[in-house]
């Protein structure tokens, strides 16, 4: 599926954005980086019609790098990027590298937007855990604005793993 196809279905503009504080982050784990060149390939080929490059930038947490050799590159994390930078065009997007793999990553990654003075408008992320993985208790993030120990959780309930009957 083209970026104009998915354009077409939902329509989302072409046109580049004039809403000028938004900001898109697009979050990495399981050791995939986005890459830049691939970025600038998958525009040239399915984006010709934008007039400025499609970018990105790059923010780290809890050791988190920018792996910019081809070989390195990540399938999810380049799918994610392209998609994003892609379909929203002209809104800025910040690419998330975090140095950790698993669920704390995402604990990590949650807490680090929230301790920042102006975080992104939107969170885009396509990454997640299998539910037998994650205990209740930790299924339960507070992800309310101002803190990460607000007084009122948000919580992701869990799904029964069994068919129904």
């Amino acid at each position: 599926m083209n970026p104009s196809c998915l354009q077409n279905l939902y329509g989302l503009p072409a046109t580049k954005a004039t809403q000028s504080n938004n900001v898109l982050a697009v979050p990495r784990f399981l050791n995939e980086y986005a890459n830049k060149e691939y970025l600038k390939a998958f525009a040239a080929y399915l984006r010709p019609d934008m007039n400025s490059p499609l970018t990105f930038t790059e923010q780290f947490v809890s050791g988190g790098q920018s792996l910019q050799d081809l070989s390195r590159a990540g399938c999810e994390a380049n799918l994610d990027i392209q998609y994003t930078v892609g379909l929203a065009t002209g809104v800025p997007t910040v690419f998330i590298s975090s140095g950790k793999s698993n669920l704390e990553a995402f604990d990590i990654l949650v807490r680090s937007l929230l301790r920042q003075p102006i975080p992104p408008t939107v969170l885009s992320l396509s990454y997640g855990f299998n539910e037998d993985a994650v205990a209740p208790p930790r299924a339960s993030l507070n992800l309310a604005p101002g803190s990460p120990r607000a007084a009122s959780p948000t919580s992701f309930p869990r799904r029964s793993t069994k068919p129904p009957p």
